[in-house]
C-alpha cells in the first residue's frame, strides 16, 4: 500500500493534466491493486498530500531542510529545498531570512534554489527563489542556466526585497518541470 501511495504521489494521482505519469506508473498501480485489491485511489492520495501539506508548525528553517537534495562539486555545493506552498508564501513567513541564511550556513551552501509547489485539482503550479549571499558568478551562470529557453521552465522574473546578497524570484510557467529536471540541469551549469 506504501508503494501505491508513494506512485499516486508521485503522478498526482495518476493525472495526464500533470505531465507526470508514465505507463510504467499505471502499470504498477494495476499489478499492486491485482495483490491487494481494488483501492479508493483518491482518498489515499488526499490523505498523504494533506499530511504533506501540513507545514503550519514547521520554521522556515526545517522547511528548506525537509525536501532536500544537492548538487557537489569539489568547488560548489548547491541546495535545492521543494518546499509544499508557493515561493511567494515561503517569502512571507516569520524570520525566513534568517532562517534561510542560518541553513546556508549549516549546509555549506553556496547558492540555494527554494522550489516552491502547490497542487490544486490535479495540476501544480511551481515558482522559485534563487539566492546566494556572496558568489555572484554562480548565481549569475545559475539564474542564465535555468532561463535557458531549450530548459522550457518558463520562467517569468522578478525582484526580491529583504535578502542581502544575491536573489532572486521566479514564477514557473511550465509547472510539469519538478527537480528531478531542475536538479540535473544545475549540474550541467
Amino acid at each position: 500500500k506504501l508503494i501505491l501511495e508513494t506512485i499516486l504521489q508521485d503522478t498526482v494521482l495518476l493525472s495526464p493534466t500533470a505531465k507526470k505519469v508514465t505507463d510504467k506508473d499505471i502499470a504498477m498501480v494495476e499489478k499492486i491493486e491485482s495483490v491487494i485489491g481494488g483501492q479508493d485511489r483518491k482518498s489515499l492520495y488526499d490523505e498523504v498530500q494533506a499530511a504533506k501539506e501540513k507545514i503550519e508548525h514547521l520554521t522556515p528553517f526545517q522547511l528548506l531542510r525537509r525536501d532536500l537534495k544537492s548538487a557537489l562539486t569539489d568547488k560548489v555545493k548547491v541546495s535545492l529545498s521543494a518546499v509544499p506552498t508557493p515561493v511567494s508564501e515561503f517569502l512571507q513567513l516569520k524570520d525566513v531570512w534568517k532562517d534561510v541564511e542560518a541553513f546556508s550556513q549549516e549546509e555549506g551552501s553556496d547558492l540555494i534554489l527554494v522550489l516552491g509547489y502547490k497542487i490544486t485539482e490535479g495540476s501544480i503550479s511551481r515558482d522559485m527563489l534563487v539566492y546566494s549571499r556572496a558568489h555572484a558568478t554562480l548565481f549569475e551562470a545559475i539564474t542564465r542556466g535555468l532561463e535557458n529557453p531549450q530548459l522550457n521552465l518558463q520562467l517569468e522574473r522578478s525582484p526580491v526585497s529583504g535578502a542581502e546578497g544575491h536573489v532572486i524570484y521566479f514564477k514557473q510557467g511550465n509547472g510539469a518541470l519538478s527537480r528531478k529536471v531542475i536538479l540535473p540541469a544545475v549540474k550541467d551549469i
